[in-house]
């Protein structure tokens, strides 16, 4: 009986590999826990975990192609506070969102946010304190935090960013929190 059912295991083996290598197709395939959260009304969340399966040729297509973004992140302090990152989809208004841990938790100043590709705004969400919450934009009157136009009391507008599959877009620094608390920028 245990000779059978090896034996039976060998001719299932040797027949999914025959017809993997026939139809050029893989036996098994993992697909990856994604990376971002998707935190819009419109929008389902990507949650989930690795699934095994005979994979199914898909045509590719630019929304599922990703691009990055790197920057700067600033806070009118010595330190960075945890917080998140936030991309918000101008065409669809799908956030996405990505953890920041603070500069005391190992965080570095610099960040690199992976997303798909299309035109962004982008705002950095540090937790100042228990219950309060300020945002670091990256705006025309105030991009690196450092320029004198950062003290206007003019409104600010968001700089759009568009991501691109497989390219870079550098320098989005989320740095503007000299805004008019009671008129941030729209997000």
């Amino acid at each position: 009986m245990k000779n059978g059912l090896i034996g039976g295991l060998i001719v299932a083996l040797v027949v999914m590999v025959g017809w993997a290598l026939f139809y050029k197709q893989p036996v098994l395939t993992v697909l990856p826990t994604p990376t971002a959260v998707v935190t819009a009304s419109t929008q389902p969340s990507l949650t989930g975990t690795p699934t095994a399966g005979i994979a199914t040729p898909t045509p590719a297509t630019t929304a599922n192609l990703k691009g990055t973004i790197n920057g700067k992140l600033c806070y009118p302090s010595s330190f960075l506070p945890k917080g998140a990152l936030e991309a918000k989809n101008t065409s669809t208004n799908a956030v996405y969102t990505q953890v920041y841990p603070g500069s005391q938790n190992g965080g570095k100043t610099n960040y690199s946010f992976e997303l798909p590709a299309a035109t962004y705004i982008l705002r950095y969400k540090a937790q100042a304190s228990v219950d309060t919450t300020i945002y670091g934009y990256h705006t025309e009157v105030c991009p690196t935090g450092v320029e004198p136009s950062c003290a206007a009391d003019n409104a600010r507008v968001n700089i759009k960013v568009t991501v691109k599959a497989g390219e870079t877009v550098n320098n989005v620094d989320l740095c503007d929190f000299y805004y008019d608390q009671n008129t941030p920028p729209s997000f």
